[in-house]
């Protein structure tokens, strides 16, 4: 039985200079791995701080590379708060048109209070 040898006549297993070889390679691909993984994760980062619907489909606009389940998560996220929020807007000037049909009694206090709490930080 021949013992296999590598293309610098040491044994296969034994060789350190196949072995660095192959350690160089499977770093090189891990590197390229851990960095897709960051641009991933600053593609998360950026869809949640884009809130609006013009910003959002800018910030959606990437390569596939950086598309991930988590990013997925976050893009459903996001469209919760654009919804959240045009619905609040709504039923803000509902309230507000309520409240300037009220003749200044105690339905007045009430409307008031529910545009208090319904006027959010846009």
């Amino acid at each position: 039985m021949a013992i296999k040898r590598c293309p610098h006549g040491k044994i296969a297993s034994m060789c350190y200079i196949c072995g660095a070889d192959e350690a160089r390679t499977r770093l090189n691909k891990l590197e390229a791995d851990l960095e897709t993984l960051r641009m991933r994760l600053a593609a998360c980062s950026v869809v949640a701080l884009a809130n609006s619907p013009k910003s959002a489909a800018n910030a959606r606009n990437m390569h596939d590379n950086y598309k991930s389940a988590s990013l997925d998560d976050v893009i459903r996220a996001v469209d919760r708060e654009m919804k959240l929020r045009a619905d609040n807007k709504m039923l803000l000037s509902v309230l507000e048109e309520i409240a300037s049909d009220v003749d200044g009694s105690w339905q007045q206090g009430i409307a008031d209070r529910a545009i208090k709490g319904l006027s959010l930080n846009d």
